[in-house]
Order: C-alpha cells, then structure tokens, then sequence
C-alpha cells in the first residue's frame, strides 16, 4: 500500500504538468501512444488514493466521537490552514494567478475562493476525502458485513457503469454525464470498497494471476488509446480528455491488486519496510504541498535537463524532484508537535 501510495502522490503532480498533454502535440506513432498511454495511467492517481484509504479504513471500528475528532476534525484543519496558505502566496505572487485586494476585502475574497475552487485546485481532493470520512460508518458496516454475492454484486454494479458510458458513447456519441454514472460508483463508496475488497477479501494470487492482473490494466490502456483516437477521427478536438478516465477504475482495480501479489512474492527485509512505510506516511505531506513545490522546482529542473534528453524525461525528473522535496518537507515539518499533528 506504501508503494501505491508514492505512485499515486507521482501521478497528482505529472497531471499538473505540461507533460501530460504531450500526447496531444507528439506526431510520431510511438511517442504518440506512449504519450497517450500515460496519461491514461495518470488518471488512477485519485482512484488509487481512495482505494488505500478503504482498504486501511473499512476494516477498523472506532466510536463516531473518535471519527469526528481524530480524523474529520483533523482533515478540516488541514483544509483551512493549507487553503489559508495558497490564498497568501497567490497574493505574494508566489504561486497561480496573483491576487491583488484590500486588506478589507480579505476575508471576503478567502470565503469565496474556497467556494469557488480558485484557492487552489489540487485541494479539492480535501473535500471529496472529508465526505468520505463522513461517511465511513455506513461504509464500514457495509464493507465488514458484505458477503461474497454482495462484492459480486459490486463489481458487476461497476462493469454496467462502464457499459452504460461505453454504449452511450459509441451509440449515441455522447458519455453519460457524470451526475448518471457518479451515482452508481464514485470516489466516497465505489472506489473505497474496492480498495477494501482487493487488499481484505482477494487472497494473495499466484504468478499467473499477477501476469493476468497487469494483462488486463495493459489491455484496458490499449482499448482506451483506441477510442481515443476513434473519438478525434469522429471530430473530436485533439486535446478532448473523454476517454482518458473511461476506465479509471477499472484500470486502478487492476493496478492495485497485482502490486498487492507483487510484492506479495518480492522478499524484503524489515529496514526496507520500515523505509518504504516511513515514505508512505509522508505522502499526505507531499500531496499537499506539491503546488509549492512544483511552482519553484519542477521548471527548472525541466530547463537544465530538457536541452539534453528527452522532454518526457525531463518531465519525469522534475516531478520527481518535486516529489522528493514534498516528502523532505514534510518529514521535517513531523518533527514540529503542532503541524505534526495535522500532516
């Protein structure tokens, strides 16, 4: 779970770079589709994030007050004081759009920014995951009294969901507008469950299944590629994202349990174990500060390396760069008693 955690924290920050539209400028078939295929993968960085928070989450019981308090409580301090901090580098200038205001109107203008998403856009996440939370009760005692024909029922739920926008799609050359399918399967119970089944109930597979598991997610970004390219030969415009997610969840499924039996068989000693859950529980950290730390770094590294290899390379480094620092960051930030309470 560490590891899909790192992975998901590398692919929130990529989706914010430039490199994520590559695919749409590249004209050569390999780049093109490479491009493309990684982009597609990017889109499970969100769906991979609630998967690990059902999986470590469903399975605990814990009193409404405890939920309130330790975690809701918690996840609306960080909103406010993260929230507060992009609103005052936006005014500096330091990060997005810079905001120019009375002093009297402060308060005014924070109010509506946090309303309206222009704070900052990554801190959206913050919202969907409070409701999750929210909901944890009713999805706890889901997930521990659901018996075998109810996560059938589950995964069957899901593959109509993508049915219903792949036929409608395809059919009627129009997808199914979130409001139809978010109902069926969303990020505050389909993906969680999800999580909680393929790391809780799937038994660990053999190698067989794991060479099945990345079949399929490699299949799914195959069949995604194609439409795509099928959506642009229709007249779509090139930069349209309609089937870059189509199979999010499908492709995250997939991802996750064969990385669970993965690792499931790779032997690892208990420093390595140590490290890489040391790692994984400074994600947060990261994952929240990565507008800062992409606004200073991620540039100048693409600068000093694109010259000399290639751009998606490039881009690589930089985000990983980026990454680096959240997770220095935040690791220091831990050893500060008050803030680290909040990260």
């Amino acid at each position: 779970l560490d590891v899909i955690r790192l992975v998901a924290v590398f692919l929130v920050i990529f989706n914010h770079t430039p490199g994520f539209q590559y695919y749409i400028t590249r004209t050569a078939w390999l780049a093109r589709y490479s491009y493309m295929a990684i982009a597609i993968v990017d889109k499970i960085a969100v769906p991979l994030f609630f998967m690990v928070s059902g999986a470590l989450l469903l399975g605990k019981d814990e009193p409404i007050r405890t939920l309130l308090v330790k975690r809701v409580a918690r996840m609306v301090a960080v909103l406010a004081v993260f929230s507060t901090v992009y609103f005052a580098l936006r005014i500096w200038g330091l990060v997005g759009n810079p905001l120019t205001l009375e002093f009297s109107e402060f308060f005014k203008s924070f109010v509506r920014g946090v309303f309206n998403g222009t704070i900052q856009g990554p801190l959206w996440f913050m919202y969907a995951y409070i409701s999750f939370l929210l909901a944890l009760p009713l999805l706890r005692a889901a997930a521990q009294n659901m018996q075998r024909n109810s996560w059938i029922l589950l995964i069957v739920v899901s593959l109509l969901v993508w049915s219903f926008r792949l036929i409608g799609k395809l059919e009627l050359g129009v997808a199914p507008h979130g409001h139809v399918t978010s109902a069926l399967l969303n990020s505050i119970w389909g993906y969680p469950l999800m999580g909680y089944y393929l790391h809780n109930v799937v038994q660990t597979g053999s190698w067989k299944r794991i060479v099945t598991g990345w079949g399929c997610a490699v299949a799914t970004v195959v069949i995604s590629c194609w439409l795509i390219e099928k959506d642009i030969a229709g007249g779509a415009p090139p930069e349209s994202a309609t089937y870059l997610d189509f199979f999010a969840i499908l492709l995250a499924s997939c991802i996750f349990v064969a990385t669970r039996w993965l690792f499931s068989y790779i032997p690892a000693g208990q420093t390595a174990i140590y490290r890489l859950r040391v790692l994984g529980s400074l994600t947060f950290g990261a994952y929240l500060l990565e507008g800062i730390t992409r606004e200073i770094f991620f540039e100048r590294v693409f600068n000093f390396f694109a010259p000399h290899i290639n751009d998606m390379v490039s881009t690589f480094i930089g985000v990983a760069v980026c990454m680096a620092v959240g997770l220095l960051f935040t690791w220091v930030l831990k050893r500060i008693p008050g803030i680290r309470y909040l990260l």
